[in-house]
């Protein structure tokens, strides 16, 4: 009788086997899903930093930032999540120069705190920058990173720009005084002393960063627009 009631069990233990199995494989197929989430299925945010021109002309006067000038660029670092968009506004990046001697980084923010690294926010997915070119030429090495919002630990990029000999006719002038005044909404007549007026000072700085003369001993000044706001000379406040 025992020997009979083999071949009746062996199907019933063929297909219990199978039943297993597929069970098992659903669950593995449930956890993994569950994961994916939180860390975008493994996949890291994006940084690509795009200078304005892969070169710059050294800057023998140490002059602050300037976007008129050729030793000073725009760089822009652009962050994007894994999934392509753009990451928040006022996701911080940092960015920085391998050769201080050779060019200094700052914000946009605030451009005149030049240093070998500067931190700026993004705004539709793009922090800006300055690069200022220093007394050296050379290749610079330019590195932004920042945290990763779609994972974990960090992300950066690098770009290299060159730093070339500072044109032999180079000259600039400076702009000194205050940013901002009031509005004169009342119509003060103009004297010296008044909260309406911001005193400029104007100077012709040389390619080796001195004081100089320029051509006829007069510059040039234009204001627009003049509704809101008109120049006119200490000596002549009617002007």
């Amino acid at each position: 009788m025992t020997i009979s009631n083999v071949p009746r069990e062996l199907p019933v233990m063929k297909m219990a086997k199978p039943t297993v199995a597929l069970l098992f494989l659903l669950t593995l197929a449930a956890c993994g899903g569950s994961s994916s989430g939180s860390f975008d299925a493994g996949r890291e945010a994006r940084l690509s930093i795009s200078p304005e021109s892969n070169s710059l002309e050294a800057n023998p006067g140490s002059f602050a930032p300037d976007p008129d000038a050729p030793f000073t660029i725009q760089v822009n670092v652009n962050l994007r999540l894994a999934d392509g968009s753009a990451a928040p506004d006022g996701s911080e990046i940092s960015l920085s120069s391998s050769s201080t001697a050779r060019a200094v980084v700052s914000s946009q923010a605030t451009p005149t705190e030049t240093a070998g690294e500067a931190v700026a926010t993004t705004s539709g997915g793009v922090a800006r920058f300055w690069l200022t070119g220093g007394s050296q030429t050379g290749s610079v090495t330019l590195t932004a990173s920042t945290d990763n919002p779609s994972g974990v630990g960090t992300v950066s990029a690098s770009a290299t720009v060159e730093v070339v000999p500072a044109s032999a006719e180079t000259g600039r002038l400076v702009i000194q005084g205050d940013a901002s005044m009031p509005t004169n909404r009342s119509g003060v007549p103009i004297f010296l002393g008044s909260p309406y007026i911001n005193e400029l000072t104007v100077r012709y700085q040389g390619p080796d960063g001195n004081a100089g003369e320029v051509e006829g001993g007069q510059i040039s000044v234009a204001v627009s627009p003049v509704t809101r706001g008109a120049f006119s000379t200490l000596d002549d406040p009617a002007t």
